[in-house]
Formats: structure tokens, C-alpha cells, sequence
């Protein structure tokens, strides 16, 4: 008994029995204490008015009292405007015992822009109203973003709708300095359809070197500014980074901008649709509203930071920030602006910076927080993350993508990687607003991480992507969760070679299960809903469903040891399992999944005769006619080593129709061995 109560008497005593609070609140004063909610009668005390004023003061607090207590930071509802990124490094951490706490006041939904508020609008005979921006005119501002009531406005642009094509691309390099062999500084020539490219003769020469011309091809976009323009011909010459992707062979140079295609912004004659903006280098804004919209009463923000938060340990000296938690707090209106030399951005956007960054930290909780109206990404849990997390929250309005776990390349020490990071039960929508490539989640160079119960929607690229090492060359992109996810309308015929969930190089041991893939539609090629691209080894894909494709429900580049088994595909437009490299090793095993498909497609495109792969009990069906093998009666297909004890039958889904593939009793499936899973607890688990 003795012993008993000693143990109790320990616990008591080595738990924070309170909390210490202070206080955040627009009416407050940073030179306050911070530990009183509401002003003193004196009016010499009480809140703090901004987040860098609540951060010291709990350091001088801390700094005289230790770090034995835990610490809560209340924070009231209101607007709180940035000027610069709120950091926190090592000493602003806590312990397990005793953590620190950023949280919103019950019932209130506290808001830090990065942005400035634009007011003072007068209306103009054409219906677009107008405002002076001071610190525009004078050079010391500048922005590529604008909301209008919280919704993101449309920077003038031609066409209003769509994108046009590109006939020819031709590059003549400035210099011979190279960055991954595209040329620093060249000239593109592109040729396009004379009428489609018309308004630019609207614009002056000088007013044309601050024309964006913006070109999508295959899964890159690419910012340019115009310094050349022939009517005539419809030939526009742009300056700027080289543009050729470094992955294309000389041979193909000039054919590469065949299937590529363009918009143009920024410029005054563009503005000419509901919604469209425009800032002139004199600081005139100009906005057409959108029905309904009263200029005189609207919130118009235009951003001014770049990042909104920041998170910093210290590798040198192995100080990590730990077992800090925000909560129930929004981040919004980061800002996002092109260099002089135009962008040629890497896939998936993976240059690109974020809103909310951190670094060499631990235990960090973002929790029912919201991210939206952001220039560029959202999160990005960049080197030496690990056991954090990010839940219950909403990443919307982005202009490149919504989270990012790891970084660029293979971490060097073990302080530097990032890991157990988990991601769940999160909305990631609306991406790719200024840069297209940019995708929901991002997984690089990083392992033991979970993204589960989430619903990613609303990009021009893929909607999850993992590994990031080309080939078969060793990385530790591995035992990563991707489950019970609901992902949605990608690619929205924008970009090409794209996917719901996107594998790059060895994935040992990554589960991606139970998830929902649907609509994914690229531009050209490659909408596909599981996507195991080059070097692509030991993933395992079991129990998602996917339809509503465009050119195949699963493809493989090419990898090895990949397993997909236990799923449901259903009724990709032009084929349904895909295929390219055929290697000296088993690429791939295929087991216990439903193909189902309801147009006159074939079933395989690609060498599936020579692939070295392994199928077996898979039952395929098509309401359009018999089924071709890569060209072969079922039976002869069989006979040459493939789908043993598969069968070609109806799977006899409940509804096809109204898309409700749950399984009749009586479906031949469930007697072939496959395993009903239950597609509709894929999403979120709040909303």
C-alpha cells in the first residue's frame, strides 16, 4: 500500500495540475502582460495584440518562471494582419508535461492574413471600377493575387474560358549557362493561331514585357513574359528561363510544343469578363464584379507576405521545436509573384514555397485549423519533421498545392529526415490556381507517414504523390499509409500524365488502401487513377475503387514487385489497365479485382503479352461486347500463363448506374474469393 500511494504521490506531483493562459485579442496592446483577457481598469494591462506579442510574452514569462507549466495562448475572433511571418523556433517549444497551446477562443474563428485590405473603389462608365494603390505606383508593392469576399478573383486573362493551341515552339538560347540542361536565359518562339492571340495587339509594346504568357505541357507549366509579338503570323516570342524540359531528347525539341497549349494575363485589354482584375504598373486596380457583387461594400485583399508561419528548430545543435499545438485558427492571403525570368516549375510544383513551413521539429499539432487563399502551398513539413500532425482541418484556395511531407532530395544525416507525419481527415481543394502542377499531398524522401480520411479535390494535376526518385536507385520513401482517402475531379483535361495517386521510384512497403479515386480526366494522355511511374517497387494497392477515368484505371510505367489486388475499376474511357516497359523482372501482381466497363474500349493497352506480371482470380466484365486479351480469345489468354481461376462475368454490382458498386449476394465474385469492402467510409470523418 505504501508503495501505492508513493507512485500516486509521484504522479500528482510531475503533472501540471493548471494551465497558464494568456491572452490574444485585437483590442490588445503588445506591450501588455498578455495574462489578462480583457483590458485593466488603469488601462495598463491585459492582452496582447499580435501573435509575435504573445510568443514574447510567454517567453519572458517562461524565461523567469521555466518551462514546468503548460502554456495556453487564447486567442479572441478577429482579423489579425501579418507583415512579416510568424516564427517560432526552439525555446518557444514545450515538453510533454507541459505544452504549448495557440488556441481559439471557444465559438470564435480568429483569421492571420498576410494581406492588405483595398478600399476607396469608384466605378467607371464600362462597368469596372477602379483604385489608386500608392505604394503600387511608387514600386513598393506588388501582387498577383486578389480576393474579393473571400473568393478568389480571376487575373485578366485570354481566353475567358479554355486554353488555346500551340502549333510550333522554337528556343534560342542567351547564354550558355545551364541549370539541369535548360538554358538560364532564352528566347521561345510560339507559334499559335493568329486570331486566338489577337488581343495582344491590343496592348502596347511596353505594356506587353508585363504580359504573362503562360503554356501548359504534358504535366509542366511554364510563366514567360512576351518581348516579341507578330501579329501576322500569330508568332509570340518570349524571354526568360529556357523553357525545353530537360527530360525531352533533342530529337524531340521541336515537336514537344505540338500538344501543348496556352492562355495570356495580365493585361488591361484582357479585362473583359465578371470577375477579372487588373494592376497597372501606375497602381490602378481594376475589377469587373461578379453578379451581385457591391464594390462599395465588398472586402477586396490583395496579398503582401509571402509566408504566414514559420517553425524552426536548430539542426546545428540538435534543438528541435517540440509539442507545440494550434488550434481552431486560419492562415490566409499568402502571396506568390513571378521573377523577371519567368517560371519553368517543376512537377508537382515541388520548388514552390509554402505558407506554413517547418523544420526540425517534433510533436507539432495543427489541429481544426484552416489554410486558405494561400499564392503557392499550403503546408510543408520540410526537413527533420517528425510525430506531428495535422487534423480535422481545411486547406482550400491554393495556388500550387495543399501539403508537402519531405523534401527534394535523399537526407543526408538522420537529423534531416522527415517522418510520421500524419495527415488526416483534412479537406485539400481548389489547387493549382497560379501554378497548375501543383497536387493535393506531396510525399518525398520521407517514411512512416499516414494520410488517411481525407478529401482532395479541384487539381489540374495528380491528387496524391509519393517517392520522387527516378528508377530503382535507393531511397527511403517507404512504409508510407495512404488510406480511406476520397479523391476527385483532377486534371480537368488541363495537364496530361496525371493520376489519383502518383508513385515515383521504390515505395517498399506503402500501403495505399481504401481509398476512392474518380473523374480524373487529363488534357492528353495519362489520366489514370493508380499510377506506379518510373522505378516504382513494393507498393501494395488493395481495396480502392476507382472509376470514370480517362485513359485507365491503373498504369504502370514501369516498377517492380507493385501488388494490386482486391480492387474494383470501373469504365475508363479509352482503356482500362495500362501498361509501358516491359523488364527482366516481375513488374507487377494482379489478384481478386472487379473490371468493369461500360463503353466499346479495350481492356489492355500496352505489351501486356510480354510483361512479366502475375494474374490470378480477377473477374472482368463489359456491357459493350466480348473482351479482347491483348488480342486474344480468354481462353488463349489463359493458356499462354495468365488469370488462372479468372473468370469473364457480370460482377453484379447493385447499380452500376447511379454508381453504387456494392455486390449482389449472388455476384461470382464473392465465390471467386474477392473481399466486399465498404468504398463509402472513404472521406473524412467531420465535416
Amino acid at each position: 500500500m505504501k508503495t501505492f500511494f508513493a507512485f500516486f504521490l509521484l504522479g500528482i506531483l510531475s503533472t501540471p495540475c493548471f494551465a497558464k493562459d494568456f491572452y490574444l485579442s485585437p483590442e490588445g496592446n503588445d506591450d501588455w502582460s498578455g495574462q489578462l483577457q480583457t483590458a485593466s481598469a488603469d488601462g495598463k494591462d491585459g492582452p496582447v495584440r499580435s501573435m509575435d506579442g504573445a510568443r514574447d510574452a510567454v517567453r519572458r514569462y517562461r524565461a523567469e518562471r521555466g518551462k514546468s507549466e503548460e502554456v495556453r495562448v487564447m486567442v479572441a475572433d478577429g482579423t489579425y494582419f501579418l507583415t512579416h511571418p510568424f516564427v517560432l523556433n526552439a525555446e518557444d517549444g514545450g515538453t510533454k508535461e507541459a505544452p504549448v497551446s495557440y488556441l481559439a477562443v471557444e465559438g470564435s474563428k480568429p483569421i492571420f492574413s498576410g494581406g492588405r485590405v483595398i478600399q476607396n473603389w469608384q466605378k467607371g462608365s464600362d462597368g469596372v471600377w477602379q483604385t489608386k494603390l500608392d505604394s503600387v505606383a511608387s514600386g513598393d508593392w506588388h501582387f498577383e493575387q486578389l480576393w474579393v469576399n473571400g473568393q478568389r478573383a480571376i487575373r485578366a486573362r485570354a481566353p475567358n474560358v479554355g486554353v488555346e493551341s500551340i502549333q510550333k515552339v522554337e528556343e534560342k538560347a542567351l547564354t550558355d549557362e545551364k541549370i539541369r540542361a535548360v538554358f538560364t536565359q532564352a528566347l521561345q518562339s510560339i507559334t499559335t493561331d493568329p486570331n486566338s492571340v489577337a488581343k495582344l495587339d491590343q496592348v502596347s509594346p511596353k505594356d506587353r514585357q508585363d504580359v504573362n504568357f503562360v503554356i501548359y505541357e504534358k504535366w509542366s507549366q511554364f510563366r514567360r513574359f512576351v518581348d516579341q509579338f507578330d501579329p501576322q503570323s500569330g508568332t509570340v516570342v518570349t524571354r526568360g528561363q529556357g523553357i525545353i524540359p530537360f527530360y525531352i531528347s533533342p530529337e524531340q525539341r521541336e515537336k514537344w510544343g505540338a500538344k501543348g497549349t496556352w492562355i495570356m494575363e495580365n493585361a488591361r485589354a484582357f479585362l473583359d469578363a465578371p470577375g477579372e482584375w487588373f494592376l497597372a504598373r501606375d497602381g490602378v486596380l481594376s475589377y469587373m464584379p461578379r453578379p451581385g457583387e457591391d464594390m462599395a461594400s465588398a472586402v477586396v485583399i490583395a496579398p503582401a507576405v509571402d509566408s504566414l508561419l514559420e517553425i524552426h528548430g536548430d539542426p546545428g545543435s540538435g534543438a528541435l521545436v517540440s509539442q507545440i499545438t494550434l488550434k481552431g485558427l486560419e492562415f490566409a492571403h499568402s502571396q506568390l509573384l513571378t521573377p523577371p525570368e519567368g517560371t519553368g516549375l517543376m512537377q508537382a510544383s515541388a520548388d514552390l514555397p509554402a505558407a506554413v513551413t517547418i523544420d526540425y521539429a517534433s510533436d507539432i499539432h495543427l489541429e481544426k485549423c484552416a489554410f486558405r487563399h494561400l499564392g503557392a502551398w499550403g503546408l510543408w513539413f520540410r526537413d527533420g519533421v517528425v510525430d506531428s500532425r495535422v487534423t480535422g482541418s481545411v486547406i482550400q484556395d491554393l495556388g500550387a498545392g495543399g501539403v508537402r511531407i519531405g523534401n527534394l532530395q535523399l537526407p543526408k544525416r538522420g537529423i534531416d529526415l522527415t517522418s510520421h507525419v500524419l495527415i488526416e481527415d483534412c479537406t485539400i481543394s481548389e489547387g493549382g490556381r497560379s501554378s497548375a502542377t501543383g497536387v493535393g499531398v506531396w510525399i518525398a524522401f520521407s517514411q512512416g507517414n499516414t494520410l488517411r480520411h481525407c478529401e482532395i479535390s479541384d487539381f489540374f494535376y495528380s491528387g496524391i504523390s509519393v517517392g520522387w526518385r527516378w528508377g530503382y536507385d535507393a531511397s527511403n520513401c517507404q512504409r508510407n499509409i495512404i488510406e480511406y482517402n476520397h479523391v476527385h475531379h483532377l486534371g480537368q483535361h488541363l495537364l496530361s500524365d496525371l493520376g489519383g495517386v502518383y508513385t515515383l521510384g521504390p515505395a517498399l512497403d506503402t500501403k495505399i488502401r481504401n481509398n476512392v479515386f474518380h473523374d480524373i480526366y487529363s488534357y492528353d494522355y495519362g489520366g489514370w487513377g493508380m499510377y506506379t511511374d518510373e522505378g516504382s517497387t513494393g507498393a501494395i494497392f488493395e481495396n480502392n475503387l476507382v472509376y470514370h477515368t480517362r485513359t485507365g484505371s491503373i498504369h504502370q510505367h514501369y516498377g517492380k514487385d507493385n501488388i494490386f489486388r482486391n480492387n474494383i475499376l470501373v469504365s475508363s474511357e479509352t482503356h482500362q489497365l495500362s501498361c509501358t516497359r516491359v523488364e527482366d523482372h516481375l513488374s507487377l501482381s494482379f489478384e481478386n479485382n472487379i473490371v468493369y466497363w461500360t463503353n466499346d474500349s479495350p481492356l489492355f493497352r500496352g505489351p501486356w503479352k510480354s510483361l512479366q506480371h502475375q494474374s490470378s482470380n480477377n473477374l472482368y466484365w463489359s456491357t459493350a461486347g466480348p473482351i479482347q486479351f491483348a488480342g486474344m480469345e480468354f481462353k488463349q489468354w489463359q493458356e499462354a500463363g495468365h488469370d488462372e481461376g479468372s473468370r469473364v462475368a457480370d460482377p453484379l454490382f447493385v447499380d452500376p448506374e447511379k454508381g453504387d458498386y456494392r455486390l449482389q449476394e449472388n455476384s461470382p465474385a464473392l465465390e471467386m474469393g474477392f473481399k466486399p469492402f465498404n468504398y463509402r467510409k472513404a472521406g473524412r470523418l467531420t465535416q
